[in-house]
């Protein structure tokens, strides 16, 4: 009986891992043919299965920028929809709507081809963990990067505030505990479930990175951009970067990591 019992266990257990690599098989080869026709480099993913992601190491997110088209000509002052993909191994893919669209970032930043040619996109993943910390959470919910919203931009907090322990001290303490009647009576809520540790990366990002000229910021895997920079340069000397982003919610006992795709536009008078 006991036997009996133990192989029908075991029968229920392979059907399921059979039926799981099954349908996730046929997900990546959907993938892989929609990324071969958009001419970029294809590749499978697989979304494996709960039961199995205890199993193994996490794997990195493949981001994708899948418009506007890469080294294109765009004018000044034009609004552009832009469509991001992601793929990850233990998150899903965005295409079936389970990547969290709101945590996935598009950053827009209008430099001199001097300087692009001379960092080559690199950028350290650490450099924006603060601003993925707030995408995970609900801070963009409520302020947004420049225009108004709930509260106020992010950009008007870095002006307001400065890289000292005492501001910084004071904007932590208003993420953790909550505050009313500092913005036109609104009311902060508090965030009990963020750690010290995040939110002192989120207020070393707002000081650091919002009030920057030259720079926008987009969430989402859809919606519209604008080449609109702040300040106006010989446009033969200038280019717009975009880089688009997501960080993974990663695997049992493994930390979570981040992907990312770039492009640059031409302006055009």
């Amino acid at each position: 009986m006991i036997k009996k019992t133990f192989t029908g266990i075991v029968f229920i257990i392979g059907l399921f891992l059979l039926l799981s690599v099954s349908i996730n098989f046929i997900k990546s080869t959907v993938i892989f043919k929609e990324e071969a026709n958009r001419g970029k480099d294809a590749y499978l993913s697989f979304n494996v299965s709960p039961f199995l992601q205890g199993f193994q190491d996490n794997n990195s997110p493949k981001v994708n920028i899948l418009s506007p088209k890469n080294n294109g000509f765009y004018k000044f002052s034009t609004s552009i929809p832009y469509a991001v993909s992601v793929s990850d191994a233990e998150d899903g893919e965005s295409m079936y709507n389970e990547i969290p669209s709101d945590e996935v970032l598009l950053k827009v930043e209008y430099v001199s081809r001097v300087t692009l040619n001379a960092k080559k996109f690199q950028q350290e993943p650490e450099d924006d963990l603060g601003l993925l910390d707030m995408a995970a959470s609900n801070c963009l919910y409520c302020h947004a990067f420049k225009g108004n919203l709930i509260g106020p931009s992010l950009h008007q907090i870095s002006e307001l505030y400065n890289r000292t322990k005492p501001d910084m001290g004071m904007i932590s303490s208003r993420i953790k505990n909550g505050s009313s009647g500092y913005w036109n009576n609104n009311v902060m809520p508090s965030h009990p479930e963020l750690t010290d540790q995040e939110i002192e990366l989120m207020v070393m990002w707002i000081i650091q990175n919002a009030s920057q000229k030259d720079v926008n910021y987009y969430k989402g895997t859809e919606g519209t951009l604008e080449l609109h920079p702040d300040t106006q340069y010989d446009i033969k000397d200038r280019i717009f970067v975009i880089s688009a982003k997501y960080r993974d919610h990663g695997s049992k006992g493994d930390s979570k990591k981040i992907g990312e795709d770039h492009i640059v536009i031409n302006p055009e008078e």
